[in-house]
């Protein structure tokens, strides 16, 4: 199991609408870094520690999915005709089984 392994698909048919983002990919970077960057990017880094007790980084899956809304047609247009879904690689598992 790949825990921070991202997926968007079509919950009508299960079908992936896009490559899985795996854990380790480093496409949100600019994101941690723009959000870092920020003039509240202090305020915003401790708010998100005490509510989530993480540290943002682009090994989290939340920054991956707002990459796949926002560069990705198929999953645009599925978010428009509520049909897309998001998770880890084990909740699709558990959904199209």
């Amino acid at each position: 199991n790949q825990r921070e392994t991202v997926v968007a698909w079509d919950r009508i048919t299960g079908e992936p609408l896009y490559n899985a983002i795996v854990w380790l990919d480093s496409r949100t970077t600019p994101y941690v870094e723009d959000i870092l960057a920020s003039p509240t990017g202090d305020e915003d880094v401790a708010k998100i520690k005490a509510i989530s007790g993480l540290r943002i980084s682009n090994y989290f899956t939340a920054l991956k999915i707002k990459w796949l809304v926002e560069h990705v047609e198929g999953v645009k247009d599925a978010i428009r005709n509520d049909r897309c879904l998001f998770g880890t690689v084990d909740s699709w598992l558990i959904w199209v089984v």
